[in-house]
């Protein structure tokens, strides 16, 4: 008898079994009560993916069975196009259709794509089949054109790219010319989706209770809302780049970066909601100048992504190169809060003014980093007017390559008479890097003289301007436009309200306001200042005079290097930390492979573009068979990095970082798959999930034994050619880990002879759980969909949206256990746009129990069984029982709950106690199977009765 239940196990014989164990468990949860329930269904998010209707890609699994297929198929020459009374007529060899090879048969309906005839009107494109003539050695197919008659289209002079008659000399590239095909989608195109290859959970640190899931695809990358799964921001990709497989994703910096495996990343440093264009247009330079309908909130680099522009040049003419403005571009300027523009490409010569409409609007894109030849920082030269203290804070109002926590040291504290008091050689850490922002108008400004009572400032003239809604802090560098010189240009903001802004300056001035005065912040960076850094006190006053002389730390030996091109990276201890594998050119976004996968470098501090090849790099196992697979930010300062055959702590940084070795028996597969739970890291490696363990803040030690050895023959199911692409999450008590596993099927010919088959999996398509709570396995999660893969898991979300969301490489965003049904609904294809379908399949759900053996080996009569189930509260729920015997070995359908419930369904939330006969089976052990047909019942207990069938002392016969 059980009465409840703490996990399962497939590596014990199903009679060692102690009582509560489960011998397998199929897509169920285990309570906290100890009763086994179906898991709740998958529901699908978003699916924001379309491939359009011309993309060359394999097969779906239905698409491989039709015959004859028309995916992924070579196209047929055509031998010679006419066009006479509106229908184009297509001549093509017949012995491509006959004998008959699959997919080359054209019929009346089909649609077929032509490219490459030359002639007026435009033959080329997707065209419905009209009609198709046998004409023996040929065949004619037919379509509709509207035009005026053609005696023969052009374009069949197919020449190589090469010349063969070389004269004894290196043959030249020349022109090739292709030759005219029709066939069936057979267009490559690249602008259209073929697969999701990154995700990442975002946090908009502007908004509070916002958290998107963003979703890469080669073409372009989509953050959905999780508190509004209805809203998607698509994000734009630089011209010419795409999103390769193996990519991967990160939020670091408050910035979103893409690797890409030796590429360049990209990144986005500004994300905002899509905001409206409101006018749009080129003047006489190749600057597109935008409008737009609220505060874009955009400075200077920002990448964006136009969309819905149209009435450009070339639209709709082919005979003209588009010039068209939508894309992913850079911002060249922030004129207001509401404009700015981004540069346009030379070839753009014509000035336009484009067409808008509800579909025109800016959104966040992606640019590439920082590459090609890293230039050592020079000198910060401050001239007069371009250094202040304010309130214990050193301000440079200058342009200047520097981020959060770089080191700026001081080289002279003054080229003038005015000393800014900072002593020689000390340091500081750069607290906050200003950026331009947009300009804004000022409505008044007055000079109240010199007599304005701050000591700090005594000597100089006070002005104050006005500016409603300004937004600037004091300490904030600003530039003044339209007042007197000596009054304008570069000043400090030293006093504020919510509308005014106070500067002083030696220059005693009447400020002639003419109405087009404006004020905007600047390039700068800000420090704190100790006053033991100090040598003697200069008032703020003082220290707008005064011109000091700064340096930011430089690098030893090799130098610093911008991103090596990663394909992943982690975030530790405010450094970014990625694979070396390659190095950075002096050409832009040119790399070299370093033939060394056992090392890794850090960034600088809070600088994802400054890495040092000597003090910032590691290596660890030199010379020895063994790579990085992973890295993980384990507590305090410590790094663990997992190699594939072992795993090694690193302890500080930059110059006194101390590395060691944790273990070299045991190391990591797959990187997505570490996860920390508490005190331990668990992971996946050669012989299953393992676990290691802090003993103390210092000593890391890895457990003896799987923490999997339980589900063994599960693991062993895994490809091993694809498990590194398994992944794991820990949410809710339970660590869930994605894997390829590996389908056994049996099949019997018509003689009963019965062979297996392997069908190997080549993506995740199993979850396996892991409740922590029971220290057990809980379960084996997969779903009926023939395509259903997971590519990535994601926790995420905030108060109820918070969850396991599970990201399939054709677009599907999905949230597990979501659904109180027991149906999951699956986005399990990129459609073509406009039929966007997601597909309820049933949960494949089962149970079966430990062995019962009354305690002996002794053979049985079995006759009967009493389940103890409970329907879910949501609907009504129904079961199959069967019953397995083993010696002697049979298999008894004993009915259906419903049959065993006076005939209807175990209605919602209703419990019963339902008794079956087994019919005094004779065997040595015997365990229950329940399949799940409807709803999500639960599994309270059993218990199952039987006798020793032979007692006598006699001899049996």
């Amino acid at each position: 008898m059980d009465v409840g239940f703490v996990g399962f196990n497939t590596y014990s014989r199903p009679d060692q079994l102690p009582s509560g164990m489960l011998s397998n468990s199929s897509n169920g949860r285990i309570g906290k009560n100890g009763e086994w329930q179906v898991r709740k269904g998958i529901a699908s998010i978003k699916a924001p993916f379309a491939s359009g209707d011309k993309v060359l890609r394999l097969p779906t699994n239905p698409e491989v069975e039709v015959n004859p297929t028309v995916v992924c198929l070579l196209p047929t020459a055509i031998r010679s196009a006419s066009l006479s009374s509106n229908k184009v007529l297509i001549v093509i060899d017949d012995d491509v259709v006959s004998p008959v090879e699959p997919g080359h048969v054209f019929a009346v309906g089909d649609t077929v794509d032509v490219e490459g005839l030359v002639g007026t009107p435009d033959p080329n494109g997707s065209h419905v089949v009209t009609a198709v003539t046998d004409n023996g050695s040929t065949r004619t197919i037919e379509y509709d054109l509207v035009g005026d008659d053609v005696a023969a289209y052009s374009g069949f002079a197919l020449t190589l790219p090469f010349n063969l008659n070389d004269s004894g000399t290196q043959p030249l590239l020349t022109a090739i010319t292709l030759s005219p095909v029709i066939g069936f989608n057979m267009i490559l195109d690249q602008g259209n989706v073929a697969g999701v290859y990154a995700s990442t959970t975002f946090s908009d640190p502007n908004q509070n209770n916002s958290q998107f899931i963003i979703l890469a695809s080669n073409v372009n990358a989509v953050a959905t809302n999780l508190d509004d799964p209805t809203t998607s921001i698509t994000m734009g990709y630089p011209s010419g780049e795409n999103v390769p497989v193996a990519s991967s994703m990160l939020q670091a910096f408050n910035k979103i970066f893409i690797f890409r495996d030796g590429q360049a990343a990209l990144e986005n440093e500004k994300f905002f909601s899509p905001l409206r264009i409101t006018s749009a247009g080129t003047g006489s330079g190749y600057a597109n100048n935008i409008q737009t309908s609220g505060n874009h909130g955009l400075s200077v680099g920002d990448a964006i992504t136009i969309s819905g522009l149209t009435g450009f040049p070339g639209e709709g003419d082919q005979t003209v190169a588009d010039q068209d403005p939508n894309g992913t571009w850079v911002v060249l300027t922030v004129p207001s809060d509401t404009s700015f523009s981004y540069l346009l490409p030379e070839a753009y010569s014509s000035a336009a003014n484009y067409t808008l409409s509800s579909a025109s609007q800016v959104s966040p894109g992606f640019k590439l980093v920082k590459s090609g030849h890293y230039t050592q920082p020079t000198q910060i030269v401050c001239d007069e007017g371009e250094f202040a203290i304010i309130n214990s804070r050193g301000v440079i109002h200058k342009t200047e390559s520097v981020v959060d926590g770089n080191v700026l040291s001081v080289i002279s504290s003054s080229q003038s008479s005015q000393t800014s008091g900072l002593s020689i050689g000390e340091t500081f850490d750069v607290a906050k890097v200003h950026k331009q922002g947009p300009t804004k108008d000022i409505t008044a400004g007055v000079n109240n003289g010199s007599s304005h009572g701050n000591p700090e400032y005594a000597g100089l003239y006070q002005y104050v301007i006005t500016s409603a809604g300004h937004g600037y802090n004091v300490g904030d560098p600003i530039t003044i436009f339209g007042f007197e010189t000596d009054i304008s240009g570069k000043q400090f903001v030293s006093e504020r309200t919510a509308n005014t802004v106070t500067y002083y300056s030696p220059n005693n001035k009447t400020p002639a306001f003419t109405g087009d005065e404006t004020i905007n912040l600047a390039d700068g960076v800000e420090f704190y200042i100790d006053a033991s850094k100090t040598t003697t006190h200069a008032t703020d006053g003082e220290s707008l005079s005064s011109t000091p002389i700064f340096t930011r730390q430089v690098s030893v030996g090799l130098g610093f290097s911008h991103m090596p091109a990663p394909e992943y990276a982690t975030y530790h201890q405010r450094r970014l930390v990625m694979p070396f594998k390659y190095t950075a050119d002096d050409v832009v976004n040119d790399f070299t492979y370093r033939k060394i996968l056992d090392e890794i470098i850090t960034s600088d501090i809070l600088d994802s573009d400054t890495y040092d090849q000597i003090y910032g790099q590691f290596r660890f196992n030199a010379g020895t068979a063994d790579f990085n697979v992973g890295l993980h930010s384990f507590s305090d300062d410590k790094l663990l990095v997992f190699n594939r055959n072992s795993i090694h702590l690193v302890s500080g940084a930059g110059q006194i970082a101390k590395v060691q070795l944790i273990t070299d028996e045991v190391g990591c597969v797959a990187r997505q798959t570490i996860v920390q739970v508490g005190n331990n890291v668990l992971f996946l490696s050669d012989n299953g999930v393992y676990g290691a363990n802090f003993q103390d803040l210092y000593n890391l030690r890895g457990n003896e034994v799987p923490l999997s050895s339980p589900i063994n023959p599960i693991i062993q199911r895994i490809n091993r050619d694809v498990w590194d692409k398994s992944v794991g999450v820990y949410f809710d008590n339970r660590y869930y880990l994605a894997v390829p596993l590996n389908e056994e099927v049996v099949t019997v010919d018509v003689n009963g002879v019965s062979s297996t088959r392997i069908n190997r999996a080549q993506a995740n398509n199993a979850i396996l759980i892991f409740n922590l709570l029971n220290k057990q396995w809980e379960s084996i999660d997969t779903t009926n969909a023939p395509n259903w893969d997971i590519a990535n898991l994601i926790v995420a979300g905030k108060k109820s949206d918070r969850a396991v969301y599970a990201v399939n490489s054709l677009g599907g965003l999905h949230r597990l256990d979501a659904r109180v049904q027991a149906k999951d609904i699956l986005a399990t294809t990129i459609p073509v746009s406009g039929s966007e379908t997601e597909d309820p399949y049933d949960i494949p759900a089962s149970v079966t129990t430990r062995q019962f053996t009354l305690g002996s080996m002794d053979r049985k009569r079995w006759n009967n069984l009493e389940l103890h189930v409970q329907s879910s509260i949501d609907e009504a729920s129904d079961l199959s029982i069967s019953a397995e015997l083993e010696n002697l070995d049979t298999t008894i359908a004993l009915n259906t709950l419903s049959a065993l419930n006076s005939g209807t369904a175990l209605s919602p939330d209703e419990d019963v106690s339902v008794r079956a006969r087994i019919g005094n089976k004779r065997a040595y052990g015997m365990q229950v199977t329940l399949n799940n047909t409807s709803g999500r019942p639960r599994f309270r207990g059993i218990k199952v009765g039987g006798a020793e069938a032979f007692r006598s002392t006699n001899k049996a016969i």
